[in-house]
């Protein structure tokens, strides 16, 4: 029982708390963002899973909704919760 506890706690510190690092969680899609590519339809992905169970519990599925994440301001630097921060989306361009 203490080897399989012991082995248990190293593969959460080695395998799922890598994954709460936005960089490592999904796919990049620009500026230091990145987004999730299979949530709530993880097929096999047992590790997404893990990480998703751990975190947040529910997510809809990709069609629903595009969860973005970023760890990182403008400059590169760590997000602070005692800074803050304003989103900016360019102005979308429509042709008629």
């Amino acid at each position: 029982m203490q080897i399989l506890t012991e082995t248990a706690v190293a593969e959460d510190a080695e395998l799922i708390a890598p994954l709460f690092a936005w960089p490592y969680n999904g796919v990049p899609v620009g500026s230091d963002w990145t987004a999730g590519r299979n949530n709530a339809e993880w097929g096999s992905d047992y590790v997404s899973r893990v990480a998703t169970a751990k975190s947040n519990m529910y997510e809809n599925r990709p069609k629903e909704t595009t969860y973005l994440y970023t760890d990182f301001d403008s400059a590169g630097q760590p997000l602070h919760g005692e800074n803050s921060y304003a989103v900016t989306f360019p102005r979308a361009r429509y042709h008629r």
